[in-house]
């Protein structure tokens, strides 16, 4: 009686100091995302994973961005990212697992250039449960339009189960530079709000191809308000340089 209570309280004491990390795999319609649970053993860490495909993806094309003389010129294009996870968000109080990446998406219908293919963001929630291998994706959105282009973006919720995710947009219809935004998703939904942290100030041309961006991308939730989120991000500010940004926000 006594060892079943004491390995009752060494699984309470597992479960909740569980760790998960969140990967994905490339692989056409068959691409998949790899979730990780690392938990403590009795003589150790043990590590599990399963698989939860994710549906067709592909590598975003390089970007285009507002107030450069060709927009057909890769000189003056910029690196949205690739499909790479920049970062995973878990959610204890709903046992909720977040991440998001660069993808290509037409999303159409196009204002000025019939067959524009954009970059564009998805995100995902998954749930984890003891059996790793039965993990599942909940939802699964977009965020992005016609002709604009979205790169780098990371993820994180608020105390009320609100996905924040802080990315990178331009637009060469728009005439926007690259700029600093976050969007909110609510429970339960796909369609996110978007709103602009700071405007680009002018088109980035530091070297001859496309333009590297998007090291300083960051996101989480402030420990003492759970209402607020800190998005750190990057802008345009000249053409060869970009400015850091840090922004609090809260229910858009």
């Amino acid at each position: 009686m006594d060892r079943r209570r004491s390995r009752s309280s060494l699984r309470r004491r597992s479960v909740e100091t569980d760790q998960f990390l969140l990967s994905f795999e490339l692989a056409g319609k068959d691409s998949f995302l790899t979730i990780w649970r690392v938990r403590e053993g009795t003589s150790g860490l043990i590590i599990k994973k399963g698989t939860i495909p994710t549906g067709g993806t592909k590598f975003a094309f390089f970007a285009a961005q507002g107030g450069v003389p060709d927009v057909f010129k890769p000189d003056f294009w910029w690196d949205p990212g690739d499909v790479r996870l920049l970062n995973a968000f878990y959610d204890s109080d709903r046992n909720r697992l977040y991440a998001a990446h660069t993808v290509r998406k037409n999303f159409g219908p196009d204002i000025d250039f019939e067959g524009y293919v954009e970059a564009a963001a998805r995100w995902y929630e998954v749930e984890p449960v003891d059996k790793v291998k039965a993990s599942s994706l909940l939802r699964k959105g977009l965020i992005g339009q016609s002709e604009v282009e979205i790169g780098w973006p990371v993820v994180a919720t608020d105390a009320s189960g609100n996905l924040f995710v802080t990315y990178n947009r331009a637009s060469f219809t728009l005439d926007e530079f690259i700029s600093a935004w976050i969007a909110e998703i609510p429970p339960d939904s796909t369609s996110p709000t978007e709103l602009l942290l700071a405007p680009g100030e002018a088109f980035v041309d530091v070297s001859s191809g496309p333009e590297r961006w998007g090291d300083y991308s960051a996101i989480g939730r402030d420990p003492l308000d759970g209402d607020v989120v800190f998005a750190v991000n990057q802008f345009a500010a000249s053409s060869n340089g970009f400015q850091q940004s840090i922004h609090t926000v809260r229910h858009i």
